[in-house]
């Protein structure tokens, strides 16, 4: 596969890994507003239609970035892209601790949506 003529779709398929850590965080915001109260609250029903409409763009701009990569591609790069946003989500938004584990776990995924793009 060349990458550098698919540029539009790694762009679209990076996007909507964005969505994804957008929703997840929505999705954790939503569960610590309920949990600083008994009865849901406005902003968390705010929070939980901003991770349904994050989900759905995803949605698309994954459909879209499809027309343009290989599924076995994709699927992996959207994949890392998700799970390293929201573990940078994570560390910058919620104080959650990184290590070196975390760091390695990255450059693994990395290398190996690399690989699977040869």
């Amino acid at each position: 596969m060349n990458l550098a003529l698919n540029w539009l779709g790694l762009v679209l398929c990076f996007l909507a890994g964005v969505a994804s850590a957008v929703a997840t965080y929505c999705l954790r915001m939503s569960h610590l507003q309920a949990a600083l109260s008994d009865n849901p609250s406005l902003t968390r029903l705010m929070y939980l239609g901003a991770a349904v409409a994050s989900y759905g763009i995803g949605f698309v701009l994954y459909a879209l970035a499809l027309r343009r990569l290989p599924i076995s591609f994709a699927y992996p790069f959207m994949t890392a892209c998700t799970i390293i946003l929201v573990a940078l989500v994570g560390v910058f938004f919620l104080q959650e601790p990184i290590g070196i584990l975390k760091l390695c776990g990255f450059a693994l995924m990395l290398s190996g949506v690399f690989l699977l793009a040869l």
